[in-house]
């Protein structure tokens, strides 16, 4: 590099990093000198939810198995989290089997291999007919009926597991958590 480029980088260099210093407040002036010293680092998420732009994107819910009458382990299509960091699942049972029950899994999938892993840890069998609710979001502790802590990937699935033959009629909805 020749000796008066140096000094034309150093010189537009010191500018930005005193007008962004000026106009942006003390934040912008240290990310601007991390941005020039190559160790800027990706922000963490924001502490409050901004309430407008939740609602202006809408919220993402749909079904992931249809209502039906089932007696054997069933798995749902891929599904696809645009950008969600969690998700809220639904199995409503409507008819249950006089044995069995039924375990829901929602599942990773490896996108290299496109194998799939568990989410959530043995769920407790749904023996009864009635409305389940699973909770995945990362730091989630409590809420529905089983939570986990785990974030939800790009690509996922959920996969219902007959503890027998006998025939239960239920349905599998989701809502993404932002």
């Amino acid at each position: 590099m020749k000796r008066t480029d140096f000094f034309r980088r150093a010189v537009l260099s010191t500018a930005l990093f005193l007008a962004f210093g000026l106009l942006f407040g003390a934040r912008a002036h240290a990310s601007l000198a991390e941005w020039l010293n190559g160790t800027a680092q990706t922000p963490a998420a924001p502490s409050s939810p901004l309430p407008v732009v939740e609602y202006l994107s809408g919220t993402q819910e749909g079904t992931a198995l249809a209502s039906a009458a089932r007696t054997a382990s069933t798995a749902s299509s891929d599904l696809a989290n645009a950008s969600a960091r969690g998700v809220l699942l639904f199995l409503d049972v409507t008819a249950a089997g006089a044995t069995g029950g039924l375990t829901l899994r929602a599942q990773y999938k490896d996108p290299v291999s496109g194998r799939y892993v568990d989410i959530n840890a043995a769920p407790a069998a749904v023996t009864t007919a009635s409305t389940t609710a699973y909770v995945i979001y990362p730091g989630s502790t409590a809420g529905g009926t089983q939570a986990t802590s785990a974030p939800l990937s790009k690509t996922w699935r959920i996969n219902v597991a007959h503890g027998d033959a006998s025939s239960y009629t239920y349905s599998v909805s989701y809502s993404y958590i932002k």
